[in-house]
């Protein structure tokens, strides 16, 4: 068969099921894209088999993703497509025609046929289900939506009669795997735009979205399959009000902090000040003193006498950097539910105890994300006392031109569903003791942090690959949780190499409990 001069644009992620089907329909193109977030099955296999061009690319949300792909492209026309749709010979004709005489259109849409357990649904409000995914290359884009992404399109859209097919939902395993997932994805989404429920909420939506379903969108149109898509609705919708009910009750949980600091009094003060502006307020605070002087016990005194937050002095003696030591010993000295460990060093952004509250879940870690200060912007913040808190996105756009900061993106809030927060739930790479919450009793049942590692380094990681042995998953608190790294010198990395040894015994074994931790101090 001659090759059709378009591009195809995939994203994959373990989907060796669908991926073969998919690829099957497009072979008519001259070149097949596939960016891949780190599929562990046959998924890659496949595709080599077609002669794909494959890229690894970090999972970034569908937007990025897919805009990634479609750069990847060389033909003048692109077909987007989801590795679990495919295109009818009838839809490739129709494709062929459309790119051969396009008019005054730079980019088609085309009806989407969803099947649900076997069954294509053509009521329920599955159909029509248009979907812009035919496109000139130079006159669409994609945005940085994480989730809910859309084609931007720069001028005319056409639009073509043959649908793509969907294989949505193949089984009734699938149907339940992603009831529970698209639930918990909503209700996060919703606890972030503030939204309150009840059980008698969660009750009232559930059965509105089966009537709305059933009836006024003519579900039983579609049978017994309509039927059952209606009670999938209505269950998906219920239990997304259900958990955001109980991801409310986390307003009652009891948060420390746990603050580690050492002879920084003026970056400590602007971390306490950050504290103080803090929507949520109700937090202990312990600051976790490896050893400082006078001057920051003085400091400290000041804030505690202010009365407005509970802060607590927990200070051992300098004898090096210890401060897998220091932290068992203020996790020892709180009774909190629920512990956010930060550095002096670090900022909080005004919403970060309340973002952190949102996103506490049992069984679940959470690794939030920094901004690096440039030593220039640190001097401002400390030395002119300039309150970034205060800030615009326009400053910190400012900011980012001047490369005053490392990156923009985690002061992006973007409503990132709790689905995708948990993609990287068994990755121990990456998190930073600079901003990490887990329960107390997660941390106490792995005997919190090993003080065998003496002096900077990897003391961080290798808690958090304790935590992921002990069966607590990890949740990602990008673009909602980010702290302001202020700027200083490079720590002594001279118990490095000691350190490095011990990670690596921990690598090769299975050990969950720390041998010297937390159980020294209870």
């Amino acid at each position: 068969m001659e090759k059709v001069h378009i591009s195809v644009a995939i994203i994959t992620k373990d989907e060796e099921e669908n991926i073969r089907q998919c690829l099957e329909s497009v072979s008519f193109a001259a070149q097949i894209i596939i960016v891949d977030s780190g599929s562990t099955d046959a998924t890659l296999s496949i595709a080599g088999e077609f002669g794909c061009e494959i890229y690894s690319e970090e999972w970034r949300g569908f937007g990025p993703q897919k805009q990634f792909a479609i750069e990847k492209c060389v033909y003048p026309w692109i077909l987007v497509l989801d590795a679990d749709e495919w295109v009818t010979p009838k839809l490739r004709k129709e494709i062929i025609k459309a790119i051969d005489n396009p008019g005054q259109n730079v980019a088609f849409e085309m009806p989407r046929l969803s099947s649900y357990c076997g069954q294509y649904i053509h009521h329920s409000g599955w159909r029509p289900d248009y979907v812009t995914r035919l496109c000139r290359r130079d006159k669409a884009r994609f945005g940085e939506e994480i989730v809910h992404e859309s084609m931007i399109v720069d001028g005319n859209v056409g639009r073509l009669s043959n649908p793509i097919m969907h294989e949505s939902y193949k089984d009734l395993e699938e149907v339940l795997s992603k009831l529970n997932r698209y639930s918990t994805d909503g209700a996060c989404s919703l606890l972030e735009g503030g939204v309150k429920s009840s059980l008698f909420k969660a009750i009232l939506h559930g059965l509105w979205s089966f009537v709305y379903t059933y009836l006024g969108r003519a579900g039983f149109l579609d049978g017994r399959m309509g039927f059952m898509l209606a009670v999938y609705n209505a269950e998906t919708t219920y239990y997304k009000y259900l958990k955001l009910m109980m991801l409310h009750q986390n307003r009652t949980v009891k948060i420390a902090v746990i603050l580690t600091t050492y002879n920084r009094a003026d970056a400590l003060q602007a971390a306490l000040e950050g504290y103080l502006s803090q929507s949520d307020k109700n937090f202990e605070l312990l600051i976790a003193d490896d050893g400082s002087t006078d001057e920051t016990r003085q400091l400290i005194a000041f804030y505690q006498k202010k009365g407005v937050l509970q802060i607590k002095h927990v200070w051992q003696e300098d004898e090096g950097f210890r401060a897998a030591k220091i932290r068992n010993m203020a996790l020892a000295q709180t009774r909190a539910d629920y512990i956010i460990f930060s550095d002096g060093d670090c900022i909080p952004l005004p919403d970060f105890i309340a973002q952190h509250r949102c996103l506490a879940e049992r069984k679940w870690f959470v690794a939030g994300s920094r901004i690096l200060l440039s030593e220039q912007l640190t001097n401002l913040v400390l030395k002119e006392k300039t309150f970034v808190l205060q800030w615009k996105m326009r400053n910190w756009f400012v900011a980012r031109v001047k490369k005053d900061i490392n990156r923009l993106s985690p002061l992006l809030s973007l409503p990132v569903g709790n689905f995708l927060r948990k993609v990287a739930f068994n990755n121990w790479k990456g998190v930073m003791t600079c901003n990490l919450a887990a329960w107390r009793q997660d941390l106490i049942k792995i005997n919190g942090f090993d003080e065998t590692y003496s002096g900077w380094g990897l003391e961080d990681s290798d808690i958090v690959i304790r935590l992921i042995r002990s069966g607590i998953s990890r949740k990602s608190g990008r673009f909602l949780l980010p702290v302001l790294h202020l700027w200083h010198k490079e720590n002594d990395r001279s118990g490095l190499r000691g350190n490095s040894e011990h990670f690596r015994n921990l690598i090769n074994s299975d050990r969950v409990y720390a041998p010297r931790g937390v159980n020294q101090y209870l």
